[in-house]
């Protein structure tokens, strides 16, 4: 039985310059690392493999792989390259947009749990409790 060189040269055949740069940079002791941003650059590229597989790179990839999601994401949508302070930056402002998104649905919930209460205990009034 012999060996197709070709499906493990796919596998290692990166789209955007962030990826191939990193490739020209790692060691095959570290090709897994190599292996995981591919597996995110086809899932933003658009490449479907499966249920299983899309939820394994988007719980696990891409939240161990922040700021290389970032960058990957970034050039396959703009075609730019960004630094990793650039994409820190993203990150950060994203990180913020975030925190003030979960600060006003937490308060909005805050305050329909409140009106809820108040509700309830205007039927249980009117139902004849004590206050």
């Amino acid at each position: 039985m012999s060996l197709d060189p070709r499906p493990l040269a796919e596998m290692f055949k990166p789209r955007t310059k962030y990826l191939c740069g990193r490739l020209r940079q790692t060691r095959w002791a570290d090709h897994r690392v190599i292996s995981d941003l591919i597996a995110i650059e086809d899932h933003y590229a658009g490449v479907r493999r499966g249920g299983l597989h899309l939820l394994w790179v988007q719980n696990h990839l891409v939240r161990h792989y922040v700021l290389e999601s970032i960058i990957i994401k970034h050039e396959l949508r703009t075609g730019v390259t960004l630094t990793e302070i650039q994409a820190r930056q993203l990150l950060d402002l994203e990180l913020e947009r975030q925190a003030r998104f979960d600060h006003a649905r937490q308060a909005e919930e805050r305050a329909r749990a409140v009106e809820c209460e108040h509700h309830k205990f205007a039927n249980w009034l009117k139902a004849g409790g004590m206050p």
